[in-house]
């Protein structure tokens, strides 16, 4: 996957971080895989701290998510996740939906805590990765302790008079094509970019955006940190962030100036790393 995205450091920096990332291992259960990368201290010192799991969101692997996790390796041991379909990991098995991604999400967090040796597990996911993690809390409710959702998405959006003209043009447009190409050539002229550029992968992606995972979301029972950008227009902060904060009882909802759905992970990390470290334990331990 290639990582031109003005989401991610500088070509010097970039260089840097590479170098220190460790091959990626996979893991399978039940005819699926996601791989995983580790970073930080092997140290049996480290296990009264929580361990940190990065999960990125459509269309990127755990590397999008390198920048951020790196100052937090210093004292705590993190892991980046490519779920299927992204970066290292195969396609999923069928045509999966944010359960699916969320079951298999639990069965490696249940393993990792017990090869780790530790109890505290920490969920910090982007966009797509907070769908998944609004699955895995509903799933297991027990097993992380907190998590960390940047510029979350799960809920659905509130579609504009525009928007929803648009949909009754292409049904239309559809119902009178002739033949499957001409109904395929409609598809992809009314098709989202995230849509168009889903390949293999446009079932599970039409699938998980039909999707509104709000009663997941009100039955969280961890402390939730939501972190939006004020500039991002994929999930807007004052409307699917705000409604999602409402459904999270009990969530802290941080909005961050200047910032968009994806420079949030990039030019914003050292504001994200500052609350995401105000709420990772109460050591306060710095990554900085």
């Amino acid at each position: 996957m290639s990582l031109s995205s003005s989401a991610h450091p500088s070509p010097a920096d970039a260089r840097v971080l590479a170098e220190d990332l460790p091959e990626g291992k996979p893991f399978h259960a039940n005819g699926s895989t996601l791989v995983y990368r580790r970073l930080g201290p092997q140290s049996a010192k480290q296990n009264a701290l929580p361990l940190l799991v990065f999960v990125p969101g459509w269309g990127y692997d755990g590397r999008i998510l390198l920048p951020l996790a790196t100052p937090f390796a210093r004292r705590y041991r993190c892991y980046l996740l490519d779920l299927p379909g992204f970066g290292d990991a195969p396609l999923p098995p069928e045509h999966w939906g944010t359960e699916d991604y969320g079951r298999l999400c639990a069965d490696f967090l249940r393993d990792l805590a017990k090869a780790e040796g530790v109890e505290r597990l920490v969920w910090i996911g982007h966009s797509f990765g907070c769908r998944v993690g609004i699955r895995l809390a509903d799933l297991a409710p027990d097993l992380v302790e907190r998590y960390v959702f940047l510029a979350a998405a799960g809920l659905q959006h509130r579609r504009s008079l525009l928007f929803r003209l648009r949909i009754v043009i292409y049904k239309a447009l559809r119902s009178m094509a002739r033949s499957e190409a001409a109904r395929e050539r409609l598809r992809e002229r009314f098709a989202s970019t995230d849509d168009r550029a889903a390949g293999a992968l446009r079932p599970v992606f039409r699938r998980i955006v039909a999707e509104d995972l709000s009663a997941e979301a009100s039955r969280i029972g961890q402390p939730v940190l939501l972190v939006y950008g004020d500039k991002d227009t994929v999930t807007p902060a004052d409307d699917l962030g705000l409604r999602l904060s409402r459904a999270i009882g009990g969530s802290t909802f941080e909005v961050l100036p200047d910032f968009d759905h994806m420079n949030l992970l990039s030019d914003g990390r050292h504001q994200v790393a500052a609350l995401i470290d105000r709420e990772l334990s109460a050591d306060h331990v710095s990554p900085r």
